[in-house]
Order: structure tokens, then sequence, then C-alpha cells
């Protein structure tokens, strides 16, 4: 996955916080959010407390040593963003933010335009995509994206639909599918398909589709992947 990027922590006897999932709360829907960490301390609605004074917990407890489960509403209308402390934790590295809105507005997917390689032997193996979906909600210039406001990924589910370039188009016949979390590895061999006209190979272009509902909202959005060969040439370290 060269287009996917991972951060590693060390393990060790220290209680830390890691992350909180999803990123954001809306406006008056209380909202499970997940603590992900090593070593966590037991806690208690008492133990938790959010810089904002618009969020409320509503309840606190932890599932292990690895996992605090929260639930917790934001009471504002207001865009911004809080920060969740929780007593006991050495270390909060990096700090537990969630941003705040009044709703989510629409869809992106990350990346915009995925590329994937298929796979050329042994030591060139095949190069998958990550996409995930994230939910935005507007800013005050409706007209201007670059005013609207990152919320975090959702859970959507994925799917690969025909991008039509030129009659005929067939790509998606040959380039397998999507996982509904959004990963995608091809299956195919560099080397000519015998089936597909002009001997090609399983290389082409799609259309990934995300789809996410909350409540009684649904929301889509779409982005591109291209497949294409292995890349042969020896990369620069």
């Amino acid at each position: 996955f060269r287009t996917s990027s991972s951060t590693w922590f060390p393990v060790t006897k220290q209680s830390r916080a890691l992350r909180a999932t999803p990123g954001y709360l809306l406006s008056g829907e209380p909202t499970e959010i997940l603590i992900e960490g090593m070593n966590l301390p037991a806690v208690t609605v008492g133990d938790i407390v959010a810089a904002s004074a618009d969020v409320e917990v509503l309840q606190a407890n932890t599932t292990s040593t690895e996992t605090i489960e929260l639930v917790l509403v934001y009471r504002g209308i207001g865009k911004g963003t809080t920060r969740i402390r929780v007593k006991g934790l050495d270390v909060v590295s990096p700090p537990l933010e969630l941003n705040l809105a009044p709703r989510i507005d629409y869809l992106a997917i990350t990346p915009e335009m995925g590329r994937a390689r298929i796979s050329g032997g042994t030591n060139y193996p095949a190069e998958g995509v990550q996409f995930q979906a994230i939910a935005y909600s507007r800013g005050e210039n409706a007209d201007d994206p670059l005013d609207d406001y990152a919320l975090g990924p959702v859970a959507a589910t994925f799917s690969l639909a025909e991008e039509e370039t030129r009659p005929g188009d067939n790509d998606l016949a040959y380039l397998g599918g999507i996982e509904a979390d959004g990963t995608y590895i091809p299956t195919g061999d560099y080397g000519p398909l015998p089936e597909r006209g002009f001997g090609g190979e399983a290389t082409g272009l799609l259309k990934v589709i995300a789809k996410y509902n909350r409540g009684a909202a649904a929301y889509t959005a779409e982005a591109r992947l291209v497949v294409t060969v292995p890349d042969f040439i020896q990369r620069i370290k």
C-alpha cells in the first residue's frame, strides 16, 4: 500500500491513549466514542473531562486494557474542536481531539484518484489502495470548498462501478472487487488476457463509490481507481 501510511508506537508499561473514533460529534446526537490505547485505566463518567463546556459525558466504561467506551453529546450549534482528558493516563499522544459540527453535509473519498498495480511476480507484488470516506460540514461560504470543515472518517460501504471512457468499456469484468471497508488489492497478474480485446492486461479505470447512512440521512461519494502495470524500475531508497 504505497498510498497508505501508518504510525507505530512502542509497547510500554505506561497508560497511553492513542486515538478516539469516530473523530467528531454532531449537535444533539449522543455518540459512542471508542478510545484505544495501552494499559488504559478503569474509568467512570467523572474521570472524563471535555475541554468544551458544550460537550457532556453521558457514559464511560473501560472494556479492556486497550479500549474505553464513551457516550458523549454536543449541546452546541457551531463548529470547533474539543480535547478529551482521561484521568489516570500517563501519556496522551497525539492529544484526543474531537471535531464539533452541527451536521454532516457531504462525504468525500480519499484518495480522489487511487493507483494500484497488478502483480509482476515474486519480486513485484501487487500494490493496493486503501480508500476512506471523510465526512464534511460546509463552511460559511457554500460555494468555497476550502471553507468546508473535515470532521473525520465514517464507516461507509464501498463498491466499484464501470467508468466508461470508450465504447464497450468493460474494465470492471477484469479488475476484481473492493472490500466493503474500501480496501482494494488487484487480483490479476501481469500479462495479456486472451479473452480480452486486443489481449489487454487486467488494467483499467474504475469508479469507486462510498455509501453511508446516518439516521434518516443517506450520503454518497465517488472517486476513481487506476489499476496499472507493475513498476519494474528499482526505486531509489
